[in-house]
């Protein structure tokens, strides 16, 4: 059975399925990879296109750490 989510993008960002809803997120950049993501439905993204995206002034080395980071979380 495919589990399907709701995503609320305005106002709080909010999302909601299987019996969940989630309106707080680690940090900000989580929630902006998140609804960019959503907004971006079938578009393939690089690993470096987000990584410049979420830390523009960073160099690329430590804007690909940043987004490994971001990928990696894990729900404690």
């Amino acid at each position: 059975m495919a589990a399907y989510w709701e995503l609320q993008l305005f106002g709080t960002l909010t999302v909601a399925g299987q019996g969940r809803r989630i309106h707080r997120f680690r940090t900000e950049k989580t929630a902006c990879l998140l609804a960019y993501l959503a907004l971006s439905l079938g578009k393939a993204r690089s690993r470096e296109f987000l990584a410049e995206l979420l830390w523009p002034d960073e160099e690329p080395e430590a804007a690909r750490h940043g987004l490994r980071t971001y990928l990696d979380q894990r729900e404690e």
